[in-house]
This record gives C-alpha cells, sequence and structure tokens, in this order.
C-alpha cells in the first residue's frame, strides 16, 4: 500500500485493501478520505469493514475512470468544494486522497489541490509532489501527469469566470 503526507493535514496513496492498510492510515489521524478507486462499488466488505472499525471517518466516493479523458468540471468542483469544507472546518481534520494504485488518478487531485488551494504555480505544485510523493514512492511519477492538461485547463476557465 502506498501512503504518504503531503502536508499535516493531506496525504495521498492507494486503495486500503485489508484491516492493516485501515489502521496504517487511520492511526496516522486521517478523518475525512476522497476515495477514486474505479469500480468502488464492487468493494462493498471494504466500505462495511471501515465503517465499523472507523465510524467518526467521513468519505467521498467518486467514480473517477483512469481513462486519462478530461474529466468534467462537476468532479473537479466537489473535489475542491469537499476538500476545502474538510480542512477549513478544523485544523484538526487530515484528508486522505486515493485511488487503486496511487499512480495516477490521486496525485493528480493532490496536484489540483494544490494550484487551487495552495495557489501553487505548475511547477511549484509539481515540484510539491515530486519532493512529498513521488521522491518517497519510486517509479510511478509518469502516470499522473496524463491528468495535468486537463487540470489546468479546468483551472484557466474558472479564472476566467467559465463553467461552475
Amino acid at each position: 500500500m502506498r501512503f504518504q503526507f503531503i502536508f499535516s493535514n493531506l496525504a495521498c496513496g492507494s486503495l486500503m485493501e485489508n484491516i492493516g492498510d485501515m489502521e496504517k492510515v487511520f492511526s496516522q489521524g486521517i478523518t475525512h478520505v476522497i476515495n477514486l478507486q474505479i469500480g468502488c462499488e464492487t468493494q462493498l466488505w471494504y466500505f462495511s469493514e471501515m465503517r465499523q472499525k472507523y465510524p467518526d471517518v467521513e468519505f467521498l466516493h467518486l467514480y473517477f475512470t483512469d481513462d486519462k479523458q478530461d474529466k468534467p468540471f462537476w468532479i473537479w468542483n466537489t473535489i475542491l468544494e469537499y476538500t476545502k469544507s474538510v480542512l477549513t472546518a478544523s485544523q484538526d481534520h487530515k484528508l486522505y486522497v486515493h485511488c487503486a494504485l496511487g499512480e495516477s488518478r490521486s496525485p493528480a487531485v493532490i496536484y489540483l489541490l494544490l494550484r487551487v488551494m495552495w495557489q501553487y504555480s505548475q511547477q511549484k505544485a509539481k515540484e510539491v509532489l515530486h519532493k512529498n510523493y513521488f521522491k518517497k514512492i519510486r517509479g510511478i511519477e509518469k502516470k499522473y501527469k496524463e491528468y495535468i492538461p486537463g487540470i489546468d485547463h479546468y483551472i484557466e476557465i474558472m479564472e476566467i469566470g467559465g463553467e461552475k
């Protein structure tokens, strides 16, 4: 399982596949999870186990295909609104963003959050991701980059007051 903090309140990684993975994540104080795993509805055992053992953890489940196509703006908007509500509600909140492997969708969403919420430039967001995630989890950096043009296009449209 891949799990790495980007900042003290924001982590990125892969699917929690068993109770040991859940304990690894939730022992770090994670209070909220964005699940970007494809076919998340097929993992019912996973969610029922987690709900029983960690009833206070909140989840946002988004069906987010790994087809490298530009995503509809509502997906990016939903992620940003949820993240803003979580991280501004309490300094104690910690958000974990995961997809199945932690190689493309979850780092792409972290890139979006760094660009919009932390207002980092493209270069700065890539540097932070490299330093705080990819440098520690080697060999997977290229996959998330396929999403960057679509995310940057979304940000450009939003900056000029476009589609919401």
